[in-house]
């Protein structure tokens, strides 16, 4: 959910008591049910305080789900396939993924990191699970069996969204 900082709305606004400043000015400070006018400094209005936001996804809660059953196989991103230096086993997923670079050349050029903490839109992880396999970007991940639902690729963008911490 979106929400803009230009003020807070009226049904927002806490109830303030008069304090010796505004009375003095002749000013009454805005209550819950007036709203601040062109005369009224909006510096002076209170803020609602931010909404709570989602717990972040545990990084273990990903490595038992999606990386160990899924991709780190023989098949795939396992000790077996050490040449793409991606390493989705327990105890070497986590480095091999925040912050270090593809080795696609084309997604390098483009600016994109594995997995590149607040920023799902340049996170090559998140490419490789929802595009189709293409030329410039490789195969679609996972190479073998079905995608991943849409329930575990938002649990990757929501880890990724909360600064993908390591725990």
């Amino acid at each position: 959910v979106f929400r803009t900082t230009s003020g807070a709305r009226a049904a927002e606004l806490p109830t303030a008591t008069a304090t010796p400043a505004a009375t003095a000015a002749g000013t009454p400070p805005p209550t819950a049910t007036t709203r601040p006018t062109d005369a009224t400094p909006r510096a002076a209005t209170p803020t609602a305080a931010p909404s709570a936001t989602p717990a972040a996804v545990a990084f273990q809660r990903l490595q038992d789900e999606i990386f160990t059953p899924r991709c780190a196989t023989q098949f795939c991103h396992s000790q077996q396939t050490r040449s793409g230096g991606l390493v989705l086993e327990a105890g070497a997923a986590y480095d091999a993924l925040v912050g270090a670079m593809p080795t696609i050349a084309a997604a390098r050029d483009a600016g994109l990191l594995r997995v590149d903490p607040f920023a799902p839109e340049t996170s090559f992880l998140l490419r490789k699970l929802t595009e189709p396999s293409s030329r410039t970007f490789g195969a679609r991940m996972p190479l073998v069996g079905t995608p991943l639902t849409d329930a575990d690729v938002d649990l990757i963008r929501a880890w990724i969204a909360a600064g993908a911490p390591p725990s």
